[in-house]
């Protein structure tokens, strides 16, 4: 039975309660700035992106969509209009 599915159920939760960065990945310089070293480099070598504190919480703020946003557009037949008949 799906609803029963604990092992499922928890890969989900897990999932759905991951930070959005690594802590691991994270560190705060003598500055005052923030460290981010990358998963994987970046096609011009870059390894690592240094952020002052608010830039950061800028840029994180910008992935969040605004409320009753559609994240998922559609376009073509599965757009949603009028239906026309021929």
């Amino acid at each position: 039975m799906p609803f029963r599915d604990r092992i499922r159920l928890e890969r989900l939760l897990r999932y759905a309660a991951r930070p959005p960065l690594s802590n691991e990945r994270l560190s705060l310089l003598p500055d005052g700035r923030l460290r981010y070293k990358l998963k994987r480099r970046w096609s011009d070598g870059t390894a690592q992106v240094i952020y002052e504190p608010m830039e950061l919480m800028e840029r994180l703020a910008a992935l969040v969509p605004p409320p009753r946003f559609n994240i998922t557009r559609y376009f073509g037949v599965l757009a949603p209009g009028p239906a026309t008949t021929p």
